[in-house]
């Protein structure tokens, strides 16, 4: 089809030659029938064990779903609140956690301590106890 040329509606025609009052009557007729055969169900109470069980499992499902939602909602408010007190508690100590790393005076070269291991000094003198050097002080 160019862009000069009209649409062909020839398949379209039968639509035209229809009784378009008879057929919407028709379709309003079959509706209002269903309608009122849903509404005689639903009144008199008698829906299908299918249809009842099928509902019961979705409210079912709708309420497990909300307490699964719920109780995530929850833990995420007592994790937020946790981070904002320490938050708070970092800020009553002067301590910033974007200043933690540019402030520290530790050697980022030094070997990895390893507990109960003696570090290798360089000189010949050996580690003393620490226990023993303090505790000569005292007396």
């Amino acid at each position: 089809m160019t862009s000069n040329s009209e649409p062909d509606f020839s398949e379209f025609m039968w639509m035209a030659e229809e009784d378009l009052e008879d057929f919407d009557n028709k379709v309003i007729n079959e509706v209002a029938q269903v309608m009122m055969q849903q509404a005689t169900i639903v009144s008199s109470g008698i829906l299908r064990d299918e249809e009842e069980e099928f509902l019961r499992r979705m409210l079912e499902e709708e309420e497990e779903r909300d307490t699964v939602y719920y109780s995530q909602y929850l833990e995420e408010k007592r994790r937020n609140n946790e981070t904002s007190d320490l938050e708070s508690s970092m800020q009553k100590m002067g301590v910033s956690p974007q200043g933690m790393g540019k402030e520290s005076t530790l050697n980022p070269h030094a070997a990895e301590f390893v507990p109960g291991q003696r570090s290798n000094s360089t000189s010949s003198e050996p580690a003393r106890n620490t226990r023993q050097v303090n505790a000569g002080k005292k007396s």
